[in-house]
């Protein structure tokens, strides 16, 4: 392309030929020396498609709910989303649902009072139960990630409610309880060549979008590999969590003396959880919130006997999802 010329003038792209072998470059040529491309139109910045009226072209688009598979204009339809989304009492310590009684404190349930854990407080958008477990399996290990951007809404909204709720009973501007800063539970680098992707850092960066707050994802590392917890209990998990987390020495700033939210997908035992903030807290956290997509029934009691509807659960059986109200495993907090 030596010697060639792209000038763009009234609306034109001329493409002027280089000069022969030898010649001056103002040397006149025959009709091929010049050619015109056709007139190419310059948009302003403000320039829109012309639509038909009352037409948008966003809104315009249709695509199935995420649950129902229901063609609309919504990730999640509005009939899903009042079943699926009924609200629910949750500790506002572990996330758990549970109905404060005389004999407790009003912040947090009997489990925290024995297991206190290490971040300030919870907040769980759903249950990890049908259909909102396969959703999040589908994220986590099918290589969905187009569900994070939907789900991350669905775990925005939750925190909206949490917190408009909780700052109207103090008397108090909702912004003062939001977070400075939105980080994504980390994963190790082996697990993310695995997945092909961090599945909090999706959920995450759509829950910050929603709630118009930074988001970042090079903050919080997870500097040691382990192998899947997911059939390991709390004290085993702990042990392997231990050295597990660092926060990066350049990006300090976001932590100090800061309020942190931490995003995951599903919140089980908390050792992940706990091992996360702990780093957190050593690089100068003033206070953590946890934000998760998911949290499992009751899953602390899995390490001990406890009268549940149904009959008692013990830690070698599996959690009995079906002896568990309905109307309580798929609710939203408020």
């Amino acid at each position: 392309m030596t010697g060639h010329r792209l000038k763009l003038a009234q609306g034109q792209l001329c493409h002027r030929a280089p000069p022969p072998h030898g010649g001056p470059s103002g040397a006149k040529r025959g009709d091929g020396a010049r050619q015109y491309i056709d007139p190419m139109p310059i948009f302003p910045s403000t320039w829109t498609l012309p639509l038909q009226p009352g037409r948008r072209l966003a809104s315009s688009w249709r695509g199935r709910c995420v649950l129902c598979q229901d063609w609309g204009h919504h990730t999640l339809c509005h009939p899903c989303s009042q079943t699926w989304l009924a609200p629910v009492h949750r500790c506002p310590r572990c996330a758990l649902p549970w109905q404060p009684g005389d004999a407790h404190a009003p912040d947090r349930c009997p489990d925290c009072e024995a297991h206190s854990p290490e971040f300030d407080r919870a907040i769980a958008a759903v249950h990890y139960a049908a259909p909102w477990s396969t959703l999040v399996s589908r994220l986590k290990f099918q290589r969905a990630a187009a569900l994070g951007a939907p789900l991350g809404r669905v775990l925005a909204r939750a925190v909206r409610q949490h917190v408009e709720a909780t700052s109207a009973s103090a008397g108090r501007d909702p912004t003062r309880d939001l977070p400075d800063v939105v980080l994504p539970m980390p994963v190790s680098a082996q697990r993310r060549r695995e997945r092909g992707y961090n599945q909090a850092w999706l959920l995450a960066r759509s829950c910050a979008a929603g709630l118009a707050l930074p988001c970042r994802d090079d903050v919080l590392h997870r500097v040691q590999h382990t192998s899947r917890l997911m059939d390991l209990g709390a004290e085993a998990r702990a042990l392997a969590l231990q050295q597990a987390f660092a926060v990066s020495t350049k990006q300090l700033h976001w932590v100090e003396g800061a309020h942190v939210a931490l995003v995951d997908d599903v919140l089980t035992t908390g050792a992940t959880a706990d091992a996360a903030c702990r780093a957190l807290r050593d690089a100068g956290a003033r206070s953590i919130s946890l934000w998760t997509l998911a949290r499992t029934p009751l899953a602390r009691a899995r390490q001990r006997d406890l009268q549940v509807p149904g009959g008692p659960v013990r830690a070698a059986e599996p959690w009995p999802l079906d002896a568990w109200p309905s109307s309580q495993l798929s609710g939203a907090v408020v």
